[in-house]
Formats: structure tokens, C-alpha cells, sequence
């Protein structure tokens, strides 16, 4: 009980010194949110004069997160190479609380990030979901899903040069599961009579959500002292 009361202090501990580090600086929180701002109000404008179906908007929703994502999530990583903190950080730390913690503060951005972008996204693109519980569902676990491959995807590519784009490459194909799904179980959410189809990408985002954990778990101490 004591090994495990431990390990979640660390995590917590690298989740309060991400926070702390991102509030001084806010590079991650306003390279995501200005983006995600910037891209829901160019698609706003592009679609109030040629409208969409179900599963364009759906589409257009799920591509804003993705890239927003992308534009701050390996920042976790990347200013520990940056700063020449990693190798402190590898020595006081183990590798599954160094990766739950910087996964948590990953988490707890993509949700502020999804919190702001949902309903600017409903008001400027009229998108009119019929069953809630699908669309949180398939948000809460598209989020969380989003958060912890690109947490494993940041750290294999935070000592690369070409980090940021290789950080989308690598991150793309590891995530187009996910994106499908996610983007099959808003489409559902936002019919009135096929809300019930959804829940089979409800179970696709699920279970990637756990194999995609379970994975970076297993893999992640070798990538981290690699």
C-alpha cells in the first residue's frame, strides 16, 4: 500500500510541476487555444455560406481538436530536452510516474481545450447533436484516447530535430482509429434516428483508449532511457 500511496505522490508531483511551469510560461495553453479559436471560426464563416451533413461537421470538429492538439501536446517532453532537465527528471523520477504525470497535464489541457471549443463550435457552426450522452461519451474518451498517444508520441520524438513535424507524422497514423471512431460516434450523436449506431465506436474508442494505455505503460521505460 505504501509502494502505491508513493507512486501516485510522484505522479501528482509531475503533474503540479507541469501546471506550475505551463502557468509561468503558458506556451502550450495559447499555442492550443489560439489555434483551436483561430481554425472554429474560419470553419464558422467557410460553412454558414456552403452548410454541411452530419459527418462534415462532425469531421471539421474532430480535425480542429487533433491539430490543436498537435500543436502543443509534445511540448511536455521537448522542454525537458530544451532546458537539459531530462536527465534530472529520469534520475528522481520513475518512468511510469513520469509518464502518468505529464499524461494528466496533457489530459487536463485537451479538456480545457474541449470545453472552450465544443460550444463556440455548436454556436458558429450549427451543430445540433441529439443524444448528449453519445457526444460526452465519445468526446470523453476521443480526449483521452488523443492525450495518451500523443504523451508517447512526444516522448519518443523529443530529442529529434525535426521534432514538430515529426511529432504530426508519427502521431497521424497512430491516431486515425481513434479520429474514425470518434468522428462515426459524433456523426451518430448528431442523427436523430441513428443515435443508437454509435455504439460500436463507442466501444472502438474504449478499447483503443485501454490498449493504447496499457501499451505506453509497458513501453514507456524504454523509450524514456533509450
Amino acid at each position: 500500500m505504501g509502494n502505491a500511496w508513493s507512486a501516485w505522490g510522484d505522479v501528482f508531483a509531475i503533474f503540479v510541476k507541469e501546471v506550475r511551469c505551463e502557468l509561468r510560461t503558458r506556451y502550450a495553453l495559447n499555442a492550443m487555444l489560439l489555434f483551436a479559436v483561430v481554425s472554429v471560426v474560419v470553419v464558422g464563416f467557410s460553412t454558414a455560406r456552403a452548410g454541411t451533413d452530419g459527418f462534415t461537421t462532425g469531421a471539421l470538429y474532430w480535425i480542429v481538436l487533433f491539430f490543436s492538439a498537435m500543436s502543443s501536446l509534445a511540448h511536455v517532453f521537448v522542454k525537458e530536452e530544451d532546458t537539459r532537465t531530462a536527465l534530472a527528471l529520469r534520475l528522481s523520477a520513475r518512468p511510469a510516474a513520469v509518464y502518468f504525470g505529464k499524461l494528466l497535464f496533457n489530459l487536463a489541457l485537451l479538456c480545457a481545450l474541449a470545453l472552450l471549443v465544443t460550444p463556440l463550435f455548436i454556436g458558429l457552426v450549427e451543430m445540433r447533436i441529439h443524444d448528449w450522452g453519445l457526444f460526452a461519451s465519445a468526446l470523453g474518451l476521443g480526449v483521452a484516447g488523443l492525450s495518451v498517444a500523443a504523451t508517447m508520441v512526444a516522448a519518443i520524438v523529443a530529442r529529434a530535430t525535426l521534432r514538430g513535424a515529426l511529432f504530426a507524422v508519427l502521431s497521424l497514423p497512430i491516431l486515425l482509429p481513434l479520429l474514425l471512431a470518434a468522428v462515426g460516434a459524433t456523426q451518430a450523436a448528431m442523427d436523430p434516428v441513428g443515435a443508437a449506431s454509435g455504439t460500436q465506436e463507442l466501444r472502438l474508442l474504449l478499447a483503443y483508449v485501454v490498449a493504447m494505455t496499457s501499451g505506453s505503460w509497458l513501453l514507456f521505460e524504454f523509450v524514456w532511457w533509450a
